[in-house]
């Protein structure tokens, strides 16, 4: 069994459905079993899992009852390293009893596993050499910049209309925008288009004054 990470602080944040400043946490205080955790500070699909419950369950069950359930989860590490692994094979594989208490982590499982499968792909379409297109992450085989695209998305701008201005991008790529900049957020100021693209011109439109000149 191949072991999967989610490779970044941005991405186990992303996959856990937490903050960042909550995956530092886990490595600077320790709240997580050694075994799911991975250098540099990133977390294995179970450790997505136990992040995501330990976090959002913050204000119903006490640290000591999320500590108790993190350790007991924490020893089915070796068999759930995959994102696939993470579906359960009986409703009750995702619960957890604590003496009367019974704790049902089987949300947390599949939304760790949905988020993670779908970061696997989109991470596989994207090309972030440094060497190329000046660092600007594209889709792979084209010139295209991911954040442009979920620029577009986030913009509300529908699938046709950005598939019709940039024919090089499919589908799967489009689906894969708004994925991949979630979990690889832009730090510091956001680049200008001619920045990202040099090679594009931008067609300016002379204003014409009224009643002429």
């Amino acid at each position: 069994m191949i072991a999967e990470m989610a490779p970044t602080v941005s991405a186990a944040a992303y996959v856990a459905g937490v903050s960042e400043r909550d995956v530092n946490r886990i490595f600077d205080e320790q709240l997580l079993p050694a075994a799911v955790l991975s250098a540099p500070r990133s977390l294995t699909p179970l450790g997505c899992v136990l992040a995501s419950f330990y976090f959002r369950e913050a204000p119903t069950l006490t640290a000591e009852v999320r500590k108790s359930v993190v350790s007991l989860l924490g020893r089915r590490s070796s068999k759930l390293r995959t994102w696939a692994a993470l579906a359960p094979q009986t409703p009750s594989d995702w619960d957890v009893e604590l003496g009367t208490i019974l704790i049902h982590l089987a949300t947390y499982a599949e939304e760790a596993r949905s988020r993670g499968e779908s970061l696997a792909k989109a991470e596989a379409l994207v090309d972030s050499d440094q060497d190329l297109f000046d660092g600007e992450p594209v889709f792979k085989g084209t010139r295209v910049p991911v954040r442009t695209i979920a620029a577009w998305i986030a913009e509300g701008i529908d699938r046709e209309r950005i598939r019709s201005s940039y024919p090089s991008v499919t589908d799967e790529m489009v689906s894969a925008a708004p994925v991949w900049t979630k979990a690889h957020p832009q730090r510091g100021r956001p680049r200008k288009f001619n920045e990202i693209n040099p090679d594009w011109k931008v067609k300016s439109v002379s204003k014409r004054k009224l009643g002429g000149a």
